[in-house]
């Protein structure tokens, strides 16, 4: 292969625009995609800006190959060019909207299951930029798709209540954990994790009972104990007992003890959805 990826370039040029494509379109589309990817390969090697010209070119020769596999084809282009732009920091927009064209055309090609994985890249980024509503939209359709892969349904599930805790959507927060917790009852591997995730959901229910009835969260712990007989040995059962005793007569100095006696188990989103329980039944104590 030459080094020099500008001839590879000018001959897909021009069989991209030769006037003889009308007698064989798809041998001119496929030969200028054929160089197009060599004057790619070596332009990525290079770090020249043209690589994206030869992305948004293949992507336009596909778009006029008739060809049963062509969508699939696109879609792959499409995955490609926002992997690169992805990899490269590139404009983060851009580099979704890459991903949407992608899904689409997977979609058209009938490929379900890369439509949900972008769908959770998709997800990602926009967590990473703090757009926590697209990131939950995405992430819902990951969990509406992903009835026979039990992993990847946890995984957004998990990701689905984060956002929620971050956003104080604790309602809704406590229904998806709800959908999480019996999806981690029937899985022997992540049963360890299983307290955790009781342990969140009653710190949620905490911060959603208005009418501030202990007894309500207490059934609540009883309830997961007997259904989860091994959560009343974990530090998290021990935690969440000894939280609703002191809530139930607030005592700050007492919260603040249980908080530096567990403090090695807990982490900072824990703390911080704790704070808020702190705040609200402080508030409530002096009334």
């Amino acid at each position: 292969m030459s080094a020099n990826p500008d001839l590879y370039y000018n001959k897909a040029l021009k069989a991209y625009n030769t006037w003889y494509k009308f007698i064989d379109n798809d041998y001119y589309y496929e030969t200028a995609i054929d160089n197009f990817e060599k004057a790619k390969s070596l332009y990525i090697v290079q770090k020249r800006p043209q690589v994206s010209s030869c992305f948004e070119y293949i992507i336009k020769c596909y778009q006029h190959i008739k060809n049963d596999d062509v969508e699939i084809l696109i879609a792959i282009a499409y995955n490609n060019f926002a992997d690169y732009c992805y990899n490269n920091k590139s404009d983060v927009n851009q580099i979704i909207d890459l991903y949407k064209n992608a899904q689409v055309n997977y979609i058209n090609g009938g490929n379900m299951e890369k439509y949900i994985s972008l769908s959770e890249k998709i997800a990602d980024i926009y967590c990473d930029i703090h757009n926590l509503p697209d990131a939950l939209k995405y992430y819902d359709i990951v969990v509406e798709n992903c009835a026979n892969n039990k992993y990847k349904c946890i995984k957004a599930y998990d990701k689905i209540i984060d956002i929620h805790i971050k956003m104080e959507n604790y309602k809704n927060a406590l229904d998806t954990l709800k959908e999480l917790i019996k999806l981690y009852s029937t899985e022997t591997y992540i049963q360890q994790k299983l307290s955790y995730k009781i342990f969140q959901a009653i710190c949620c229910d905490l911060l959603i009972d208005d009418s501030n009835n202990m007894q309500h969260v207490k059934d609540m712990i009883f309830d997961y104990q007997l259904k989860y007989p091994r959560f009343d040995r974990t530090e998290y059962y021990k935690f969440v007992v000894k939280l609703v005793d002191i809530l139930d007569k607030f005592e700050e100095s007492e919260f603040d003890a249980l908080l530096n006696e567990h403090n090695a188990f807990l982490e900072k989103d824990d703390r911080n959805l704790l704070s808020k329980i702190k705040d609200k039944y402080q508030n409530v104590s002096l009334c």
